[in-house]
């Protein structure tokens, strides 16, 4: 197993994981490689969570209802999300907002590429990417149908009891507004 004395979280963020392994944010000593807990590793509640939710995020459901019942078993009643989803807060809004990106990006995914964890704080980098049917993000005249888009996303998840309770995130929308409208 490799080491690695990181002095700043940061400086650490983006180092390539290989086999999705979770790494423990320790402010002398990070590990690296396949040793630590792996982001399959079925045994761990959180993570049980953590791959819940980026399954939900590429399941294609277009129905808010069933959404909701697959979200519940990994995301908290009162979900704490900053940003708020556009269908509003908590569970009721992420299964709403995302029937509606699953019908407008019917082969949608939120593949995860590294996590990090402090405690029960998990970072995951990931990658989306899908082909809209129609023009979701109010590109105009300069959308062009069959373009596909892979954008960076970033989540800060809390997790308690199996479950996340507090997300923040971002993802790269104008990158995916920019490749839905360049000729390829």
């Amino acid at each position: 197993m490799k080491k690695l004395i990181c002095r700043a979280v940061f400086a650490c963020l983006f180092i390539p994981v290989s086999s999705y392994a979770v790494i423990d944010i320790d402010p002398v000593n990070i590990d690296l490689g396949v040793d630590p807990i792996l982001i399959s590793a079925p045994t761990n509640p959180d993570l049980v969570a953590i791959n819940g939710f980026y399954d939900l995020l590429s399941n294609q459901d277009t129905d808010a209802a069933i959404l909701k019942e697959h979200a519940a078993p990994v995301v908290a009643a009162k979900w704490d999300v900053t940003p708020t989803p556009l269908g509003g807060p908590g569970l009721d809004g992420f299964a709403k907002t995302f029937s509606t990106y699953h019908k407008a990006i019917p082969n949608m995914t939120w593949k995860p590429q590294s996590i990090l964890r402090s405690g029960h704080t998990y970072t995951v980098r990931s990658i989306g990417s899908g082909t809209p049917v129609f023009d979701f993000l109010k590109i105009g005249a300069s959308f062009i149908p069959g373009n596909s888009f892979e954008i960076i996303t970033i989540d800060i998840h809390t997790v308690k009891k199996g479950k996340i309770v507090r997300t923040y995130h971002v993802e790269d929308w104008r990158e995916a507004m920019r490749q839905l409208s360049t000729p390829k």
